[in-house]
């Protein structure tokens, strides 16, 4: 309700083209989409982007994390192709933003690695992961919580694809509680 308000207000003092709009919108996806409401976290997302692009064209960062946060809603709904797509257009142009090695690029890549697992594509998911991991160790030296999660996920993964010893090596590394395996 409160956004809905500034949304009003907003449109009212500025339009509904503004940035500010956009902004607001974008902040309504990612209430909804913490609320499992992804139907209107997609729309939120859907009409701030058409805003974003129009302002700042096609390979603004705030274009990327728009893709980023409807790709995680599209997911949620069963949407993975769709969530693939919006992925790879989020992860080109926070590559050639930010550079290869950010955090965002290798966040990006483990959500891929999420629509291909949905997708029951193990080979792209572990490829995706090891993407991830191999820019997390870049940046955080590996030793982090996300890193050891990727871990996890690419471990269970293996072992679907029966590579026992792959398997083996990554939920080592992970160390999952006994209860996870």
């Amino acid at each position: 309700a409160c956004l809905d308000g500034a949304l009003s207000a907003v449109s009212e003092l500025h339009g509904t083209q503004h940035m500010k709009y956009a902004r607001l919108l974008h902040q309504k996806g990612n209430f909804h989409g913490a609320h499992d409401e992804h139907s209107l976290a997609i729309d939120a997302y859907v009409e701030a982007l058409r805003i974003y692009k129009g302002e700042h064209g096609d390979a603004h960062l705030s274009v990327a994390n728009t893709l980023f946060n409807l790709g995680v809603s599209l997911n949620a709904k069963g949407s993975p192709d769709k969530a693939i797509r919006c992925f790879t257009k989020a992860l080109r142009i926070t590559s050639a933003r930010l550079g290869e090695d950010h955090l965002d690029v290798a966040d990006t890549y483990e959500q891929v690695a999420e629509s291909n697992k949905l997708l029951h594509r193990y080979t792209d998911t572990s490829n995706y992961y090891e993407k991830a991991l191999t820019v997390r160790k870049e940046a955080t030296g590996g030793n982090d919580i996300k890193s050891a999660a990727i871990m996890y996920e690419l471990g269970k993964i293996h072992l679907q694809q029966e590579l026992w010893d792959d398997a083996e090596k990554a939920l080592r590394v992970a160390k999952p509680k006994p209860d996870d395996v």
